[in-house]
């Protein structure tokens, strides 16, 4: 959802701004930056959960090197992540 609200910022600009009681629901770029960092870190998740959702192909031992995957690579702190 995430996503799509990122792809659609444009319209949604073009909406909101229109009218007047819906003009403080323009997103600011600090929204833009929270909603892409968000976005971010949470599409690996998304990947993995596609990965393991199949039921004719997933099993117990693809688990494994999944989850390490995830906690060594993925949710591993790097140099351009946001302190905040």
């Amino acid at each position: 959802m995430i996503a799509r609200v990122l792809e659609e910022s444009q319209a949604l600009f073009q909406v909101l701004s229109e009218d007047r009681k819906t003009r403080y629901l323009v997103p600011t770029w600090q929204d833009t930056v929270v909603l892409e960092s968000i976005s971010a870190a949470l599409h690996p998740l998304q990947d993995f959960t596609d990965a393991l959702s199949g039921e004719s192909y997933v099993n117990v031992s693809y688990l494994k090197p999944v989850l390490h995957l995830l906690k060594s690579e993925t949710l591993a702190e790097k140099e351009d992540d946001y302190i905040l």
